[in-house]
């Protein structure tokens, strides 16, 4: 459904259903196509800003090891698997514990 809307946006359509309705699968199936060979959108202009700030580190940093995809934001994982591991259910428990206790109420030290 992602996919609906950034094409309504470059359509300029505001109705994303009437738009998929008054289309065919395959018409649909080509846009994809288009969109992952010249992509459209915020995402090639990240990639125009990620390729030119990586450019200008490559120029002022000769022996850094950074790349490309390190300059581009990670929305929604777009870039494939993430750097640091997911979080456990275990971890994220401990985590939401230590945020309760840190706003819960302390009692009043007695005088």
């Amino acid at each position: 459904m992602r996919f609906a809307y950034k094409l309504a946006a470059k359509l300029g359509q505001r109705d994303v259903r009437a738009m998929l309705a008054g289309m065919s699968a395959t018409d649909l199936q080509e846009w994809r196509v288009w969109d992952s060979l010249d992509p459209f959108g915020e995402e090639r202009s990240d990639f125009r800003h990620a390729h030119l700030m990586h450019l200008l580190y490559k120029a002022w940093f000769k022996d850094g090891g950074l790349k490309l995809k390190d300059f581009m934001p990670d929305f929604l994982n777009a870039l494939g698997g993430r750097e640091d591991p997911a979080q456990t259910v275990e971890e994220a428990i401990a985590i939401a514990k230590e945020i309760a206790d840190a706003f819960a109420p302390k009692p009043e030290p007695e005088q």
